[in-house]
């Protein structure tokens, strides 16, 4: 469904302080993401995401080495991000990225 204007605006209220960064290509918006603040020194990279059309041409690598660097010049010392799938964990070990540990999610049925 459709974003109601009451569902835009809580939304920009809940993230106000996520930086997101927009990939254009020849002008053309192809990828984005985002950067949480960093609390206790320590931020996360998230919603990476391209395109169908133009993926595997580096975008989402090159939008999470961009994001990383600016939050390491910004002060964060550690950042991490959770890959959706090995796939991504490849995209984010090319910009460097090691795996650390793993995260059990419980969902109640």
């Amino acid at each position: 469904p459709l974003a109601t204007p009451d569902d835009a605006r809580q939304f920009r209220e809940r993230f106000h302080t996520v930086r997101t960064c927009l990939a254009r290509l020849d002008g053309v918006p192809v990828g984005a993401g985002s950067l949480t603040d960093a609390y206790d020194g320590i931020a996360e990279v998230a919603g990476i995401a391209t395109l169908s059309a133009y993926r595997r041409q580096g975008i989402a690598a090159t939008m999470t080495a961009h994001i990383s660097r600016q939050a390491f010049a910004d002060g964060a010392a550690a950042l991490f991000l959770t890959a959706a799938d090995e796939a991504a964990g490849r995209v984010y070990g090319r910009v460097g990225y090691q795996p650390h540990g793993h995260t059990l999610t419980y969902v109640l049925a």
